[in-house]
């Protein structure tokens, strides 16, 4: 199987000035150039690199002097915010297509020397170990593994991906090359609570290619890791969102191998990417496929809470239509639910009159409990943080409560 690219295509690298952590300008501001572009990059003849003799006494030098230069171009658009001249973008894609891994090695060890700024050697060895890990991933992994925890995000990031991609082609040495790394010491986690960042991601990143191909050895790996960990890894980084076609084997390592207080909430966190403003169909069908569970439903129904979106296309703020397909939603998969997802909801949303006024959540939350004469929609409503910001109007509608003892509760978080 061919690892999946990890270099942006040349059009993404030129319309966001070609680094990662660069752009400044906003996606519909790219993407409104992007046309005008197009044209100009498939129309564009760049001349091509001339090639120093490997006898020429003086190429080391002007290498050197080439790449200062190609710095110097990106630094200046980094500061400035503009995008990379095309011709110098076009210079170094056809650099980085026309070398080898070991030529990207040595063009890195020389780069480190230069003397650049710092943001200006990152980038550049940035990019040039992203393209390092599509030619060899292996050889990435083990000429700069001693660097997984340095403390570089982005190094951790592509060096994981670059595990991934080897997985995918030959999971058994990953998967062997993996362990010997963590047996040599090299994921040791040097954090008070025994937490490694960088295996956590590694993890993630390997185990993701395993469920497709081994789930088996996805399970052993996942075992390997101490109970409280093995639910961020299963949620987080390259398992943030599982293809489709892994999702049931991933909900099935979840069951059963993360710890019991955490599965419902991990299997949620798929869900949570998959709601749509009035469209629940995408995570029922997750649902469905997987064959959750009445707690990873509730979990699921929860996790609404803090993904509703209007439904109105341009609009920023909530509508009771809105309130509504959320009520017919959970009233399938958490009925017992209804109210008090209801009052979690108008919460969140009048959090800071982000979503709706809290005059207007409120509104709701007591025709809610009118329509149904259930009290725990605006129960829960009132236990929220948009009501302590609003005690004296809080305390007032909490009058409305007939229970006593609810009442009494939601007097008390209103002090």
């Amino acid at each position: 199987m061919k690892p999946p690219s990890l270099i942006l295509p040349v059009t993404a690298l030129i319309l966001a000035g070609c680094w990662v952590g660069v752009l400044r300008r906003s996606k519909a501001g790219l993407e409104a150039e992007c046309d005008r572009l197009q044209s100009q990059i498939a129309a564009m003849k760049a001349p091509p690199l001339a090639s120093a003799s490997p006898l020429d006494p003086a190429a080391k030098h002007r290498k050197a002097i080439e790449w200062r230069r190609i710095a110097g171009h990106f630094q200046n658009r980094m500061q400035s915010g503009a995008l990379l001249d095309m011709r110098v973008a076009m210079r170094f894609r056809q650099r980085m297509e026309a070398m080898d891994a070991g030529e990207i090695i040595a063009t890195l060890e020389e780069v480190a020397v230069l003397g650049l700024p710092d943001e200006a050697r990152g980038d550049l060895e940035r990019t040039l170990l992203e393209s390092l890990i599509q030619k060899d991933p292996e050889l990435a992994l083990e000429r700069f593994v001693d660097r997984a925890g340095s403390g570089e995000h982005w190094l951790g990031f592509l060096l994981s991906g670059a595990l991934q991609a080897w997985a995918a082609r030959d999971s058994e040495a990953a998967d062997a090359w993996f362990d010997r790394q963590i047996a040599a010491g090299n994921f040791e986690s040097k954090a008070l609570d025994g937490v490694s960042n960088p295996r956590q991601m590694f993890e993630s990143s390997i185990i993701s290619a395993l469920l497709a191909s081994s789930p088996e050895a996805a399970a052993r790996r996942l075992a390997g890791l101490p109970e409280d960990q093995r639910g961020n890894v299963m949620h987080m980084y390259f398992l943030t969102t599982v293809p489709e076609e892994t999702q049931v084997v991933h909900a099935q390592l979840v069951r059963a191998r993360v710890a019991a207080e955490d599965r419902a909430g991990t299997i949620a966190s798929q869900a949570s990417l998959l709601f749509r403003p009035g469209d629940y169909s995408a995570v029922t069908a997750y649902l469905e496929r997987i064959d959750a569970t009445p707690d990873e439903r509730t979990a699921c129904a929860m996790k609404a809470v803090q993904n509703m979106n209007p439904k109105i296309p341009g609009s920023n703020h909530l509508t009771r239509e809105d309130f509504d397909s959320l009520r017919e939603w959970v009233g399938i998969q958490a009925p017992e639910l209804i109210e008090t997802i209801t009052g979690k909801a108008l919460g969140e949303a009048a959090q800071g009159n982000r979503k709706m006024s809290f005059a207007a959540a409120a509104e709701l939350a007591v025709d809610y409990g009118a329509s149904d004469g259930a009290e725990e929609a605006l129960a829960a409503f009132l236990t929220s943080w948009a009501a302590s910001s609003n005690k004296e109007a809080a305390r007032a509608l909490a009058e409305k409560i007939a229970d006593e003892g609810r009442r009494a509760e939601v007097m008390e978080f209103l002090k």
